[in-house]
């Protein structure tokens, strides 16, 4: 509700999230550092990084908030793109973005051929929150499909559904 008028308090969020040993208040530090704005994103990239914090995923999906504001956090989205513990905040973070696709997109593709099913199910999901900017990930999409996991093929079937539903009604008719 403050928003910036907050920022005074950023300090003493970023403590709540380190010494707070209580998950739930640990999000709502970084829910209120993420609508205080921009000047919270620091303390939230500090949480994704902190190995330490059972809540790092959330820090990572808060940071979409931010909008454009968040567009200095893209890299290290992507480099816990490969972290179980982070994947699913910060896959669903970078598609809610959309900031990137460049460099955001190919790393989403890449989690589809990790041994990690969480990571797999992950860069399905955040292609799908991309929807039609992931054209270019079908082709993955489609090999997904096949994964031994249920829940990968799940998120790979809903993917599609959101990029190009058409590949899906043409699978059917063959």
């Amino acid at each position: 509700m403050l928003g910036p008028e907050a920022n005074p308090v950023v300090g003493d969020l970023a403590r709540v999230i380190r010494e707070s040993n209580d998950f739930g208040r640990q999000e709502r530090a970084m829910d209120a550092l993420a609508y205080i704005g921009p000047a919270g994103l620091p303390a939230l990239m500090e949480a994704v990084t902190n190995k330490a914090l059972a809540a790092r995923g959330h820090a990572a999906y808060s940071i979409h908030v931010l909008g454009e504001a968040a567009r200095p956090a893209v890299p290290l989205l992507i480099a816990h793109l490969q972290d179980p513990d982070v994947v699913g905040g910060a896959a669903a973070a970078l598609g809610e973005l959309k900031l990137e696709p460049a460099s955001v997109l190919p790393a989403l593709v890449a989690n589809l051929q990790q041994p990690n099913y969480l990571i797999r199910i992950g860069g399905a999901f955040g292609l799908r929150l991309f929807g039609g900017q992931a054209r270019s990930a079908v082709p993955a999409l489609l090999n997904a499909l096949g994964d031994t996991n249920i829940f990968v093929r799940q998120e790979a079937t809903n993917a599609l559904l959101a990029i190009d539903p058409h590949v899906l009604e043409n699978l059917r008719k063959q």
